[in-house]
């Protein structure tokens, strides 16, 4: 598994502990959990598996949801992308 695959799994497994800890969630996972399986399965068309997502996806994601969770699931990309050195 790459390291910035390893470190969002390690960040998903910590944030899910502190709200079974403390028994509320802080943050909404299923965008999370979206970003997490584009990056480790390394999906081509993000796009459309992030729109295929929202489509099948068994709460209700319309409106301002779907742009939040659009939103959410691109910056949790930025966040853990795969960083490329190269030697000029």
């Amino acid at each position: 598994m790459k390291e910035n695959v390893l470190n969002f799994k390690n960040d998903i497994k910590a944030e899910v502990a502190f709200c079974k800890e403390h028994g509320y969630h802080r943050v909404w996972m299923h965008p999370i959990y979206c970003a997490y399986y584009i990056l480790k399965h390394n999906v081509e068309d993000k796009e459309q598996f992030i729109e295929n997502d929202i489509k099948n996806s068994h709460k209700s994601v319309t409106g301002d949801r779907e742009y939040y969770f659009k939103q959410s699931v691109k910056k949790s990309l930025e966040k853990y992308a795969e960083v490329v050195c190269t030697n000029q």
